[in-house]
């Protein structure tokens, strides 16, 4: 019995010391193997998915783990970078190795060697391995190109200079320059007749005042109309009326205007005022003005030619009209409605219907077509393809000044508008690799300002054997960049999209003269189709225009299929994307018999059944696009906000097929955040919040793309606090933060929001780079604003400024 039990003791002993064993040799087999689990992915610098332009001396290396365990922790990293991705992946021939460093930061971490050991205008690729809290240790899997901050071979800016263009004035030529204008007018308040009008922007008015009894003289050279010698004419000759129709006549020859006015049909012609003017206004077309509280009535309008005495234009109004947009007929009479700020004008295709739909408007420089034609022997030999471009001047129009493309694809816009008191003027930096052909490739550039007009663009090739080329630099003598003026093409008319805050042109699309394929390769771009060389404009890089890489990942271009498309009758088309965006539009493949023209007008929100237009925000989003005979294409690089689109005049059927809304803003992943739960309402509500964020993360975060396209320190942070929420791009928040130390808006307690933003980011990302950056100039923000509005208790006093700067706002 004893021996039995000793035989049992010995055989459970064996038994538990081979489980042990087993035990063990199984949890080191589980170790190895987990090993393999930990990954490091989403790597960045400086935030950016895509780090080109970098500076070495601030780079900001940042990353995340994952793995099979619980609870896992980084415990060190090590960081290499190299000049190819062969050799950061295996090791070797590297230019920095880290060695590792016992730490649990992935974010903001830096480099010391950096700065001493790398270069500028250099390609590189790094990766990072970790250790964490198991024992395991992460391979080098995932390597990220980046590049340093360019050596530019020229900062010479280049524009198109409009007087290069053959000058071509429609007006003069049906001779629109000596005319009397006859018209019956009634108000109550006040109209303005406008007249020899070049376009929207440029033109007399005559505003008849029946509340004042006055006659005040304008002249508009931007689209503002000034009051001439900043004094109006009191008609002492005459009572005008505010509730009955009296006479108008208009005497515009030479330099000189006559005014007469007849209260009655038996009275006689009374001149009440001769003006004579000293402006290279004319010839031009006539039309109607009101502002925001005036309307107006107008019968029996007659323009007569005082040179042959033919009549140049004649309506009685006892049919409805197009002649004046935005206008209505109503029993025989005219009715121009309140606000009609932009001028209603009579257009070149109602004097002409041939002729004008042609266009003829003179270069104005606004619009320019920019093109560089170039060789690649083999693409497969480069390694990465870098375009930086950066523009001037986005001040105006709140956005990006050139739409730029490669063999006819969208590369991206460039660049963000600068900041009021900021010296840095943005490039932005394109990686254009995939969009390379073997032979001829064409980089295009199709610009749009109207003041400080300039553009520089290089492209360098980084090629894999470790040598660069700068295959062009737009500034350079002879670098064969082409340039073609657009006022035409784009129908530069004067007609604008935005408001009060901005202007920026509508895109009236002239494919009768438009450069259709301009940016591609097959394209004949020769000095008959109106190519000329670039117009030299200076040194683009000043002390108050440092040339500085745009810090966040670029915008992108997406197409976005309409939910529904409805025939509403011949030509006219209501279209629904299902969504607001934010972009332009593009209807492709559209085939015409003959030429003609199609209104396309956008919007937020249906009225009536149609297209809202006339927005809330004070926008009137309306262009005319002019077809010609054929199949052709129609593409804004528009920056509008809208959901629905109708076209009236279209020459050929609109399906899902040939309309694409074309979205511009940041990428965005969906599957960064999700939530659900069981009551539907809650769901839309959530979906609805995140499909806003990716709509409207642009360059740039403001308070809409519509009405004022204006940063403001409270509307950043409530767009950066919804945008943490649903996405892990922390870049665009960062930036505009950071642009607003700089331009400080002008709430009293605003400021006081651009400290919570630095302190969220801070919070969001684990970087401390905007804290330490930015402290001094928040501070000094702060201090200023409360200076000499501390009570001796140390509390602000109340009584801030009521109006204007420094008011007290509570949103």
């Amino acid at each position: 019995m004893k021996h039995r039990r000793l035989f049992f003791y010995l055989v459970g002993t064996i038994l538990v010391m081979i489980f042990v064993v087993s035990f063990a040799k199984s949890t080191r087999s589980g170790s190895a193997k987990a090993a393999t689990t930990l990954q490091v992915n989403d790597l960045r610098i400086n935030l950016m998915k895509q780090p080109l332009s970098v500076a070495k001396e601030n780079l900001q290396f940042s990353w995340a783990i994952q793995a099979a365990q619980n609870d896992v922790k980084q415990t060190a990293y090590r960081i290499v970078i190299g000049h190819n991705q062969t050799d950061v992946l295996k090791a070797q021939n590297l230019v920095i190795d880290s060695g590792w460093h016992d730490a649990s930061k992935s974010s903001d971490v830096h480099l010391k060697q950096a700065a001493q050991k790398l270069a500028d205008n250099e390609l590189y690729y790094w990766s990072v391995q970790v250790k964490d809290n198991y024992g395991q240790v992460s391979a080098l899997q995932t390597a990220q190109a980046f590049t340093t901050t360019p050596k530019w071979q020229s900062t010479q800016a280049i524009w198109n200079d409009p007087k290069q263009v053959p000058a071509t004035d429609f007006w003069a030529d049906h001779g629109w320059q000596n005319y009397a204008i006859d018209l019956q007018v009634k108000t109550a308040s006040a109209l303005g007749i406008v007249f020899r009008a070049q376009n929207q922007k440029q033109y007399l008015m005559w505003q008849i005042r029946t509340d004042h009894n006055e006659l005040r003289p304008h002249i508009a050279t931007d689209g503002t109309p000034k009051l001439l010698d900043n004094q109006a004419i009191s008609l002492n000759q005459v009572k005008l009326p505010t509730d009955a129709y009296f006479q108008v006549r208009l005497v515009i020859q030479g330099q000189t205007v006559k005014t007469y006015i007849k209260l009655s049909q038996a009275a006689a012609y009374q001149l009440v005022n001769t003006k004579n003017l000293a402006t290279d206004l004319t010839a031009g077309s006539v039309g109607f003005r009101t502002g925001r509280s005036e309307t107006a009535d107008v019968k029996d309008l007659k323009i007569t030619s005082l040179d042959n005495n033919q009549v140049l234009y004649q309506n009685d109004f006892q049919k409805a009209t197009s002649d004046f947009p935005g206008t209505k007929v109503n029993a025989g009479s005219l009715n121009i409605p309140n606000n009609v700020s932009t001028p209603s004008l009579l257009t070149t295709q109602v004097i002409d219907p041939q002729e004008g739909l042609k266009g003829s408007l003179s270069a104005q420089g606004h619009y320019v077509f920019m093109r560089k034609s170039f060789n690649v022997d083999d693409p497969k030999h480069i390694d990465h393809a870098i375009l930086n471009v950066t523009a001037r001047s986005g001040t105006k129009s709140r956005q990006f000044v050139s739409k730029l493309s490669l063999n006819g694809q969208f590369v991206g816009v460039s660049p963000t508008r600068k900041s009021k008191d900021s010296t840095s003027m943005f490039y932005n930096t394109f990686d254009v690799t995939k969009q390379l052909r073997s032979g001829e490739n064409v980089l295009g550039a199709l610009n749009y300002a109207t003041e400080d007009q300039v553009f520089l663009a290089q492209l360098t090739f980084y090629y894999k054997d470790g040598t660069q080329q700068v295959v062009t630099n737009s500034g350079l003598a002879n670098a064969g960049w082409l340039v073609k003026d657009g006022t035409n093409s784009l129908g530069d008319d004067g007609t604008s999209l935005g408001t009060q805050y901005y202007q920026v042109a509508a895109q009236n699309i002239n494919n009768l003269d438009f450069p259709s394929g301009w940016d591609a390769p097959s394209y004949q771009a020769d000095k008959a189709a109106g190519w000329v060389q670039p117009h030299k404009v200076g040194e683009i890089a000043t002390d108050q225009n440092k040339l500085t890489a745009y810090p966040v990942d670029n915008m992108a271009q997406f197409e976005i299929t309409p939910a529904k498309v409805t025939a509403e009758g011949e030509g006219h088309y209501l279209i629904d994307l299902g969504k607001e965006i934010v972009g332009g539009l593009a209807l492709k493949g559209i085939n015409a018999d003959q030429p003609g023209q199609m209104k396309i007008r956008y919007g937020e929100e249906l009225e009536n059944g149609a297209v809202k237009w006339q927005m809330r925000t004070g926008n009137h989003y309306q262009e005319t696009w002019t077809y010609r005979t054929g199949t052709q294409d129609f593409v804004t690089s528009d920056l509008m906000t809208y959901r629905y689109i109708e076209v009236t005049g279209g020459p050929t059927q609109l399906t899902k097929d040939n309309v694409r809304g074309l979205a511009l803003r940041q990428a965005f992943d969906n599957s960064a955040a999700s939530f659900t739960s069981s009551d539907q309402r809650l769901n839309q509500i959530y979906e609805f919040t995140k499909y806003t964020v990716q709509a409207t993360n642009q360059d740039l975060m403001v308070d809409s793309q519509s009405r004022e396209r204006g940063a403001y320190e409270g509307d950043v942070l409530i767009n950066a606090l919804s945008s943490y929420a649903v996405s892990n791009d922390y870049a665009l928040a960062r930036f505009s933060n950071e642009w607003l130390t700089t331009q400080r808006t002008w709430p009293a307690e605003y400021v006081l929001y651009t400290v919570m933003s630095a302190w969220n980011d801070y919070q969001y990302t684990g970087n401390k780079s905007e804290l330490k950056q930015y402290y001094d100039l928040i501070k000094a923000n702060g201090d200023q604003l409360y200076t000499g509005s501390i009570d001796q208790n140390g509390l602000v006093k109340n009584g801030l400024h009521n109006n204007g700067w420094n008011s007290v706002l509570v949103d």
